[in-house]
């Protein structure tokens, strides 16, 4: 009996052994991981250039993008490099999972990229991660309890996916949507116009709506995804709507409040992603 008892021990010890040598590597991998993303995430954080916004800047843009821009913009106002922000809300996997309690940071520069870190869900189902578009490439990685490998993806079909992520949310920064040699306005009609936005090798095409001031009340785009019954990688109809609760950050105003997803051409639209933006610092 005390023989078993001790082999019994042993194998009790051997096996805490085992998943203390697995935990470990997988923190030496995560702490690789994060030391990446930080280099990354210093990449892009692209310093001012010095110019200031005047209203002479957009002279020559479509009605309805010179009023989104103005209503966005206070005159004076330095022009940032790039922006860095907290939000919280709400991520669902699936159109008919429950939604996760979802907290974020992200930095964002227009066009070069952003980084998205999130934690989703609670309890047995806490996912931790990133999403990122840096240096022309995009790739995301998520783990459960912030260790335990959940979803990697990386590639050319992730990376179109990403570099029209930068441009359906430059919105976050209107200043990246002043013309320059990356962005150019199309008109539509008396309340939309397109921003075609320049993000490594994608040419992102931005239809945005706004109410009769300038505040902005719709963006669509086609993305690069694999969302559909088909599971094939091609543009599909992206949106984000909802936007409202408008704040100014040091002369720039921005709907704090949206959501966004994808709406397939032969059904509804589905949202599956919930934001309110807590903190925001252009820099």
């Amino acid at each position: 009996m005390r023989i078993i008892d001790g082999m019994a021990v042993q194998v009790i010890i051997g096996i805490i052994i085992l998943f203390a040598v697995i935990a470990l590597v997988l923190w030496i991998i995560e702490l690789g991981d994060r030391s990446r993303i930080q280099t990354k995430w210093r990449s892009l954080e692209v310093k001012p250039g010095g110019r200031i916004f005047s209203p002479e800047m957009i002279e020559d843009l479509p009605e309805p993008a010179k009023r989104y821009l103005l209503h966005s913009i206070e005159p004076g106002t330095p022009l940032p490099g790039h922006v860095v922000f907290f939000m919280k809300g709400e991520f669902l996997t699936s159109p008919t999972a429950k939604p996760m309690p979802m907290t974020a940071s992200q930095i964002l520069s227009v066009p070069k990229g952003l980084i998205w870190k999130a934690w989703m869900g609670s309890g047995l189902m806490k996912i931790a991660g990133y999403d990122y578009y840096s240096d022309g490439k995009g790739g995301q990685k998520f783990n459960l309890w912030g260790l335990i490998p959940f979803l990697k993806s990386s590639g050319d079909d992730i990376t179109r996916s990403a570099a029209g992520r930068v441009g359906g949310e430059a919105f976050l920064m209107p200043s990246s949507l002043l013309p320059s040699g990356t962005v150019t306005w199309e008109s539509i009609d008396r309340n939309s116009a397109k921003a075609i936005i320049a993000v490594g090798n994608e040419r992102v095409e931005v239809t945005m709506t706004f109410d009769e001031n300038g505040a902005l009340r719709k963006v669509a785009l086609p993305r690069w995804s694999n969302v559909n019954p088909e599971k094939e990688f091609r543009y599909m109809p992206f949106e984000g709507t909802g936007f409202s609760d408008e704040k100014n950050f040091g002369g720039i105003t921005i709907p704090t409040r949206f959501q966004a997803g994808w709406h397939p051409e032969d059904g509804d639209f589905a949202p599956f992603f919930f934001a309110v933006i807590e903190i925001m610092e252009y820099r």
